[in-house]
């Protein structure tokens, strides 16, 4: 398992996206990926009055992709930031991220990532339903 705090400057996330690349290389095993990417992967994850940069969700994508990491997807709130500014000053987007390698998704039917709700943290938790021999477990 691999816990993630992306860097709050787009310009250096490069710096993080390179060091998922380089951990994935030598993981030959099932793994997840889990945390704050400060990036939201798809436009849909950012509501704000403006849209969010496509590079930069194209970059994040990308990461995934080279890494053969799948986002687990969200449930709960749609978000995991509120900038909590008024009006269309407001942006909440989900930066926090569940994904899991091609070795896990054979062990798992389904997952997803939830931030549970306490007042200004927002801890991830992580949920698969794993089907091995016939025994389910949560």
């Amino acid at each position: 398992m691999t816990f993630v705090y992306g860097e709050p400057r787009p310009e250096l996330r490069y710096q993080m996206w390179n060091k998922i690349r380089h951990i994935a290389g030598h993981v030959n095993e099932p793994g997840v990926v889990m945390g704050d990417f400060n990036e939201a992967l798809q436009q849909f994850e950012h509501f704000s009055a403006t849209k969010r940069g496509e590079r930069q969700m194209e970059d994040s994508w990308n990461v995934l992709q080279d890494c053969g990491l799948l986002d687990l997807g969200f449930k709960g709130l749609p978000w995991t930031y509120d900038n909590k500014r008024a009006g269309e000053q407001n942006v909440n987007v989900r930066l926090d991220v569940s994904c899991c390698n091609i070795g896990l998704v054979s062990y798992i039917s389904r997952g997803y990532c939830s931030a549970l709700n306490f007042t200004e943290i927002r801890p991830l938790s992580t949920s698969t339903i794993t089907s091995v021999r016939g025994f389910t477990t949560k």
